[in-house]
């Protein structure tokens, strides 16, 4: 079962290398100076958060969970308060401003089965309390805080149901390319249970470490690939879903044209129709080979030119990632004076030279179309700069891959001999990093008698590693990859060894962190792969940087949509204008950036990035400018064609756009499907389902 990591709001790994170095971009591209001792921001997000002590909860909820045989019930301070906020900004800045008046849910239950979950949705039912099911807390939309607007005529009580200890994957079908698992299960688990089979959900959001899945169908998330199946939709087989009424269960079938598909109907319900007990997803076979590269673009709109070119050629890439001039700057591609397209393509093919040549294939075709459209393949050698934050990245990796260990201290200590031989002195983490004579490993690292044998410092750095092991085993360099491999997987995945982001963050999944070391073949150029690598390092540290920013005084968000390639230069101009103008209105300097996660044959997912300096006393000061913010932008994404929600979930932050979007007949079809299901009206109100004077307003305000 998950734990709560240390913080009681905000993503882990926090106070990065990484995203110091972004803080420190972002404040020079605003023109401020960030600090570290910000104290109004780090009440919100650190693990020293204080607050006053929550009221008692309802007795009347508390006597009848005990009665109704619902699981494990807790209700203490932390558990009840850190199960009632997601981890958006406004979240932290909602939990700062209320520090000493939180409406927090009255008790946390860990229902261990569906009978369980059952039972407390048939008693919350009888006794009119609120029910909200919370998976790993990455919702980003405001779907786990019902308002009081949203429980009128429920009794006040509201409970969470922590499906935690509902985990395990349940079935691993190998003739049908299937696995069934419990909601709880988090995205890491369900790959290592994949793995011994050579196997793989191939499902990666940015969240991927955190979230459930059962967070996954409730919200219609997607993963990080731009094309193929990225969507939860696409994957999902079959399902059940408890109500306050019964079960709900989808039939398992590789295809139907029996009428509407029953599974549209319950996934992204986002817990107001009921819970999710069990997910049966469609799996393959882990990628083995890939192709990717690199290309700068004069401009965001020649890139995105690009992308529609690739996509609507029929070549599916596993990244398509247009990055503006700023984005670019901040996620370190770039100094700003050009876009960047990343691109990577993947097959199950390997082992031999099948694998190769298709990608390498799809590859030159997409090269070709991109270079119609203006871009130029990146082929340099990587700059000193990147090539020492690559080198920081696998010592780091690495040197904790091997601290951590309880059986290979040793290996330590040949690590450390191999890399000072060779110019880089290893201290102890995490100042060690501050130590490296980086100089001295770039000297040795690109010595070479003809420059097409100098290794990358990335590589020099691998190298060394696997150098490590050999001392300690005294096997090949060829065997000391795999049985390192080995021992980085048994040891926990200490070395991001889950197909997350093992291809350097160009989108293509492998099961182990360092490229070609899983037996899979790349044939991606050096320029490429260190672009590629800053952009996987950013990616992933994104969300804890978020953090990170506000303690040293920014205050970042971001949000998404999708639109159709004729409205997309449309749409992006009206929402930068938007956020400019609300942000100019309120006398802040502004960063708005903006990136392409997502390609279709009609249209694109645009992701937006907003940064503003902390100019403000208090939390309540900043949500009530992030919220002028947000809805500025809601409401450009709406005049513009663009969705409430790609994959970021609708929740109560983006209802205006939804009801705007969907129309009346379609929310009283929803109305009437929730009457028979939830007939009291207990299953998270406020979501996606709400009585029709509310839908007007929302309609009305939208």
């Amino acid at each position: 079962m998950r734990k709560f990591n240390g913080k009681l709001f905000g993503w882990p790994g926090a106070n990065s290398p990484a995203s110091v170095a972004m803080a420190d971009r972002l404040s020079s591209m605003l023109g401020v100076v960030t600090t570290t001792s910000n104290p109004g921001a780090t009440s919100g997000s650190s693990s020293g958060t204080s607050l006053a002590p929550l009221p008692p909860p309802r007795p009347n909820v508390l006597k009848g969970l005990a009665e109704a045989g619902v699981g494990e019930v807790r209700t203490s301070d932390r558990e009840r308060m850190r199960a009632s906020v997601g981890a958006s900004l406004r979240d932290g800045l909602r939990v700062g401003a209320n520090a000493g008046s939180f409406e927090a849910t009255d008790a946390v239950v860990y229902p261990r089965s569906e009978a369980e979950v059952l039972a407390a949705l048939k008693w919350g039912s009888d006794a009119r309390v609120c029910v909200v099911p919370y998976g790993g807390g990455t919702a980003v939309s405001g779907g786990l805080e019902p308002s009081e607007d949203d429980v009128a005529g429920l009794s006040g009580g509201r409970i969470a149901m922590h499906m935690g200890y509902m985990s395990k994957v349940l079935e691993v079908n190998e003739q049908d390319l299937t696995v069934t698992v419990q909601p709880g299960c988090l995205g890491p688990l369900l790959e290592e249970e994949l793995r011994p089979y050579g196997l793989t959900a191939r499902f990666f959001p940015q969240s991927f470490t955190e979230s459930t899945v059962g967070g996954w169908v409730a919200t219609r998330a997607a993963g990080h690939f731009a094309t193929g199946p990225t969507h939860i939709d696409e994957m999902v087989q079959a399902l059940r879903m408890a109500t306050p009424t019964g079960v709900v269960a989808t039939p398992l079938l590789p295809a139907s044209g029996a009428g509407p598909d029953p599974k549209r109907l319950l996934l992204g319900s986002e817990g107001t129709l009921g819970v999710v007990t069990e997910v049966v997803l469609k799996i393959q076979k882990a990628p083995r080979s890939r192709a990717g590269a690199t290309f700068d673009f004069p401009g965001f709109f020649s890139a995105t030119a690009a992308s529609r070119a690739v996509v609507q050629a029929g070549l599916l890439p596993a990244n398509c990632r247009a990055v503006d001039e700023r984005e670019a700057v901040v996620m370190g591609l770039g100094n700003g004076s050009d876009s960047v397209l990343l691109l990577a393509f993947e097959s199950q093919l390997g082992g031999d030279e099948a694998g190769d040549e298709i990608v390498a294939a799809q590859l030159k075709a997409a090269t070709r179309l991109i270079e119609a459209n203006g871009g130029v393949l990146r082929t340099e050698q990587p700059s000193t700069e990147r090539l020492q934050a690559a080198a920081a990245s696998a010592v780091a990796s690495a040197a904790k891959a091997f601290s951590d260990s309880t059986v290979d201290k040793e290996v330590a200590a040949a690590f450390e001999a191999a890399c000072s031989e060779h110019g880089a002195a290893i201290y102890a983490l995490p100042d060690g990093l501050e130590k490296l004579n980086f100089w001295a490993l770039y000297k040795q690292a690109t010595c070479g008698d003809a420059a097409g044998d100098r290794p990358s410092m990335l590589q020099f750095v691998k190298r060394a590693k696997y150098d490590a092991w050999s001392a300690k085993r005294g096997t090949s360099a060829e065997e000391s990859m795999r049985q390192y491999t080995e021992n980085a997987n048994a040891l926990g995945a200490k070395t991001k060894t889950t197909t997350h982001d093992a291809n350097d963050g160009d989108g293509a999944a492998h099961p182990v962190n360092e490229g070609g070391t899983d037996g899979s073949n790349d044939v991606e150029g050096e320029a490429s792969k260190e672009s590629a690598a800053s952009w996987k390092k950013n990616f992933i540290t994104a969300p804890a940087a978020r953090d990170d920013l506000m303690i040293r005084g920014l205050m970042a968000e971001t949000f998404e949509t999708a639109v159709t390639w004729s409205r997309l230069e449309e749409l992006h101009e009206g929402i930068v204008a938007a956020v400019e103008g609300e942000a100019q209105a309120l006398g802040l300097p502004v960063i708005v950036t903006c990136r392409i996660t997502h390609v279709y044959a009609d249209g694109c997912a645009p992701y937006f990035t907003v940064v503003v300096p902390q100019q403000f006393d208090d939390h309540g000061e900043m949500l009530e400018v992030w919220d002028k913010i947000k809805t500025a932008a809601n409401a450009a994404i709406g005049v513009h064609g663009g969705t409430a929600s790609h994959h970021h979930a609708v929740g109560r932050d983006h209802m205006p756009t939804f009801v705007a979007e969907v129309g009346d007949k379609y929310l009283d079809a929803l109305r009437a499907v929730k009457a028979v299901w939830d007939p009291v009206g207990v299953c998270n109100p406020g979501v996606l389902v709400m009585p029709q004077n509310a839908a007007e307003d929302f309609e009305e305000a939208a």
